[in-house]
């Protein structure tokens, strides 16, 4: 798999964790759970830290492949 189309998997793949994560950690609130609902939107927004870094990552690389194209 090409490089970009394996990051852009691991954007997916990572965001896709966080969304689940989030939905859990609300029926846990709903059930009355604050801590472990406290606890899974925290693992939530480790991965969304990861996404953003990743696609930091593809913005300045391509932005380099735009400067060294000029």
């Amino acid at each position: 798999m090409h490089d970009v189309e394996q990051t852009i998997m691991n954007i997916i793949a990572y965001s896709g964790e966080a969304k689940n994560l989030v939905y859990s950690a609300l029926d846990l609130a709903q059930n009355d759970d604050k801590e472990g609902a406290l606890k899974l939107i925290g693992e939530a927004k480790e991965k969304l830290q990861e996404v953003h870094k990743i696609h930091s990552s593809l913005l300045a690389s391509d932005f380099l492949d735009v400067l060294d194209n000029k």
